[in-house]
């Protein structure tokens, strides 16, 4: 799969011939194969099998303007009351080493953004909550609705090229044996030098991004006297010891930057702790 940016011809790269067939459900992968499809000017709608799970997963794509919009639309057979994770395995953006102003961007831990040139970036197997790859003539962004840490940024070599790749992580069909009813939706974006400084790089993207995060209700507009000095983040805390400390850090280092200003902070989020 490529993605073209018409005004330029730049082109980024989607899931190749040498990327996995297989559909991991519950953590396992299985092989899977296109057994219908649908199609319109701006959409396909795929069946895709799962024989080995006995299920069959509703699978659409659809144009929104610069974004390709990817939906999973129906799970069922025998096996759906077993699934309780789908992630699909092969990339949804990627870039090479061989393409002109190539670079990636990813959050990588709660001290570090990774942003360069593949050639400047070490290898990498990351969950992060946002990841671009760009060129010197375009860049890609993603955007998901999963819950939990979205994305995964893999930097590798193939073939002995290096790329860079983002991948969705997993979509939680079910938990346990509570289904939220939320399909999972996920878009990839292809833009140009949105901000016009003349340069394209993951900024561009990020104007993107922000453009999808859910906006501010209606109620809070008008308390934060229509918008005020609003900030939303998406962030993901790996698994420490006492996670409150750190988020006490993070919404301490957000008063001391706006207390010149009239503000209240609002943390929102959840701990989820497992024993083994």
């Amino acid at each position: 799969m490529q993605y073209k940016l018409n005004e330029s011809d730049a082109v980024l790269y989607g899931a190749g011939m040498e990327d996995s067939p297989a559909i991991n459900i519950n953590g396992m992968d299985y092989m899977a194969s296109v057994t219908d499809v649908t199609y319109g000017s701006d959409f396909m709608n795929y069946t895709v099998s799962v024989p080995d799970f006995n299920v069959q997963i509703g699978y659409r794509f659809a144009l929104e303007g610069q974004a390709l919009v990817r939906t999973i639309t129906d799970i069922s057979g025998p096996g759906e009351p077993n699934v309780q994770t789908v992630r699909i395995t092969s990339p949804i953006l990627k870039v090479k080493e061989r393409q002109a102003g190539n670079g990636a961007a990813w959050y990588a831990d709660a001290l570090t953004d990774r942003i360069g040139g593949l050639s400047t970036l070490g290898t990498s197997n990351q969950l992060t909550p946002w990841a671009f790859v760009y060129t010197s003539g375009a860049v890609g962004a993603v955007y998901n609705n999963l819950p939990v840490t979205p994305f995964k940024m893999v930097v590798a070599k193939e073939a002995g090229q290096k790329y860079a790749a983002i991948y969705d992580n997993a979509y939680p069909y079910r938990f346990k044996t509570l289904k939220p009813g939320v399909w999972f939706e996920s878009k990839t974006y292809i833009g140009g030098d949105t901000n016009a400084n003349g340069t394209i790089d993951w900024q561009d993207g990020a104007i993107w991004v922000r453009d999808q995060l859910p906006p501010m209700p209606a109620e809070l507009k008008d308390f934060f006297r229509n918008g005020g000095n609003w900030s939303q983040t998406h962030m993901a805390f790996p698994p420490i010891e006492h996670p409150d400390s750190r988020i006490d850090d993070a919404d301490d280092a957000v008063f001391r930057s706006c207390r010149a200003t009239e503000e209240i902070v609002l943390s929102n989020g959840w701990i989820v702790a497992a024993e083994l």
